[in-house]
C-alpha cells in the first residue's frame, strides 16, 4: 500500500538521521573506490554546463574568494599553496615527505644557523634537473658559498 508523500518524507528524514554515520562511511568508501568515474562525471558536467558555472562564479565572486582565503589559512591550505608554489618553480618529486621535512627543519643544512621565521627557510634545488638538494637559510641560498663548504667537507 503506497504511503502518502508527507509520510514518506518523514520516514526518509528519520531514516537519514538514524543512519547518518553509516551513510557517510558508505559515501566515503564509494568515492574512494570510484575516483576516476567521479572525476570524469565532473569533467563532463563542466563541459555541458560551462555557461551556468560561469554565471555562478560571477554572481558569487565574493563568497568564493572568502572561502578560498579561509581555506588558505588552514594548515592543509598552507601546505597545498606551498607545494603548488614549489611545483611551479620546477621542483621535482614534491610530496608530503618533502613538505614535512621542510616544516620540521629549524636550522640551515649548511651553516646550522637557526631560522628566525619561515621567510628565512628556503628550499634549494638544482635549476637544471629540478631535484631537491637541501634546506638553506636566506644567506646561504643567495650566495654560492655553501657549495665551497660542501666541497671542503
Amino acid at each position: 500500500m503506497p504511503r502518502d508523500k508527507e509520510k514518506q518524507k518523514e520516514y526518509l528524514r528519520l531514516y537519514n538521521m538514524k543512519n547518518k554515520d553509516k551513510k557517510k562511511e558508505y559515501h566515503r568508501l564509494y568515492n574512494k573506490a570510484n575516483k576516476d568515474k567521479i572525476k570524469e562525471r565532473k569533467r563532463l558536467y563542466g563541459i555541458a554546463n560551462k555557461d551556468k558555472i560561469k554565471e555562478y562564479h560571477i554572481a558569487n565572486k565574493d563568497k568564493i574568494k572568502e572561502k578560498q582565503d579561509a581555506y588558505r589559512q588552514t594548515p592543509q591550505g598552507k601546505k597545498n599553496v606551498t607545494m603548488r608554489s614549489w611545483r611551479s618553480r620546477g621542483i621535482n618529486n614534491v610530496d608530503d615527505e618533502l613538505y614535512n621535512k621542510y616544516i620540521n627543519t629549524h636550522c640551515c643544512d649548511v651553516c646550522s644557523k637557526e631560522f628566525k621565521n619561515s621567510l628565512d627557510r628556503h628550499l634549494d634545488h638544482n635549476h637544471d634537473t629540478g631535484d631537491f638538494r637541501q634546506i638553506l637559510c636566506r644567506a646561504c641560498n643567495t650566495h654560492d658559498s655553501w657549495k665551497k663548504k660542501k666541497i671542503e667537507a
